[in-house]
């Protein structure tokens, strides 16, 4: 498998075909795994209404509390369903868009919508399906794994300082979780990858496109774990170079909002901008590179990439 070839032509890719871009964009926005990352509870309640309304201690009248408290609720929902929905559509779009291009095709933002609009409820399905059974297992594995540390602080609650036994506990809960957790999670996320790309490019169905995604995943596991390597390490240069850009361009904007806020939003608009058209680019090449591979080992496209001649596109 010629890895540099189709890194090279993911590349190639990305960067001509800039309708990818804004998919990109989208798909990189919001992924499924963040929907349980956002913070629902209650916290104090008195203070922050204190200041709207001025009740000390009890606080604005229930309706008011209560409609305030509905209304963020629900403006939290929507926008989660968004991102879901945004990113499922964009995942599928940039899929399609690379299987085109890959077969002679120059697709358009409307096919890219297309493709997209076609196949989102059955990635959510997908992503459903395989992340929902790893998020009830992690949940089982941290309550054994950080169980004994939590019973060790209950029993020595009256201590001003936690006892020994708690600390080193804690550290071979991480550990334990860790090694149980974050290997299942890099399998899951390259099986979530192809069966997206079989029910995008084949239209299988949910489990149809699991199941041939695992059987392509165990048939092809070294080319999956070179892959994913190689996504990893590309993932964090980037990184690193986006910190330093970033601390470059918006260092200083932070610095200056500290003391004059509108002049430091203003000096911190383009660096964001250009922060931002890089993540969406980075995505989409990320995005094309793993199409690929798909495509070559699952027997759909890619043999001139594997046979090194490579073409521009």
């Amino acid at each position: 498998m010629d890895y540099s070839g189709i890194i090279g032509r993911a590349w190639r890719i990305t960067w001509k075909y800039r309708a990818l871009w804004l998919f990109g964009f989208l798909a990189g926005g919001a992924g499924i795994g963040n929907v349980f990352g956002f913070n629902t509870g209650p916290g104090n309640n008195s203070e922050p209404f204190s200041s709207l309304g001025g009740t000390p201690i009890g606080g604005p009248p229930p309706s008011v509390s209560v409609g305030l408290v509905i209304a963020i609720f629900a403006a939290i929902v929507f926008l989660v369903i968004a991102f879901i929905v945004l990113s499922a559509i964009a995942r599928g779009a940039l899929i399609g868009m690379v299987r085109r291009i890959d077969g002679g095709e120059v697709p358009t933002v409307g096919v890219g919508l297309s493709d997209g609009f076609k196949n989102f409820l059955s990635i959510i399905g997908i992503s459903i399906a395989i992340w929902l059974p790893l998020f009830v297992v992690a949940g089982i594995v941290l309550a054994l794994s950080f169980g004994p540390a939590l019973i060790a602080l209950i029993n020595n609650f009256r201590s001003p300082t936690p006892p020994p036994s708690f600390i080193l506990l804690m550290f071979l809960g991480f550990i334990v979780a860790t090694a149980i957790i974050l290997p299942v999670a890099v399998v899951l996320g390259v099986l979530n990858t192809y069966a997206e790309s079989y029910r995008v490019i084949e239209g299988h169905g949910v489990f149809t496109s699991i199941s041939k995604g695992y059987r392509l995943l165990w048939e092809r596991k070294g080319q999956s774990a070179a892959v994913w390597f190689i996504a990893l390490g590309l993932s964090v240069a980037f990184g690193l170079v986006v910190g330093i850009v970033g601390l470059v361009m918006i260092g200083p904007a932070i610095f200056i909002f500290a003391k004059k806020p509108l002049p430091g939003i203003l000096l911190a608009i383009p660096g964001i901008a250009v922060l931002t058209l890089a993540s969406a680019v980075f995505q989409s090449f990320i995005s094309s590179m793993w199409t690929l591979a798909f495509l070559w080992l699952s027997g759909h496209g890619g043999s001139e990439v594997d046979q090194g001649t490579g073409y521009a596109i």
